[in-house]
């Protein structure tokens, strides 16, 4: 499986740890994951819209939004190919960023978990 972790920091110095990609990383140990933010560089967001095209396995995507009224970045242009070219099986929400949310509504299913830990109980481990 394909996992990606999109995350909405306040600024680009406000690293979060991705705690949702280390515990699929317990869980699916042979599990191929990404993490990327609204301070990613363009040529990044390309990379990895190359990496998920490349590959056939199902896409599970978590988007975790640190603070509700961050610049989305290149987010909006990446989700929509995302979600023409590769459409995740899963996509869930942690966090709140309401203009986000309507975007991804706009084509998909999102499902608003309160912690990584209720977004790991949608994958049945």
């Amino acid at each position: 499986m394909l996992f990606l972790q999109l995350s909405l920091l306040r600024d680009n110095l406000s690293f979060q740890k991705p705690e949702w990609i280390e515990s699929i990383k317990i869980y699916y140990p042979d599990s191929e994951c990404m993490e990327l933010d609204n301070y990613s560089e363009l040529y990044l967001f390309q990379q990895v819209l190359k990496w998920i095209l490349n590959k056939k396995e199902p896409l599970i995507l978590h988007i975790h939004s640190f603070d509700k009224n961050s610049e989305t970045g290149n987010l909006f242009r990446f989700l929509q190919d995302v979600f023409s070219k590769h459409k995740p099986v899963l996509i869930t929400l942690q966090g709140e960023h309401e203009g986000l949310k309507k975007y991804i509504q706009a084509f998909a299913v999102v499902e608003e978990v309160k912690t990584g830990k209720d977004a790991l109980g949608l994958l049945n481990l």
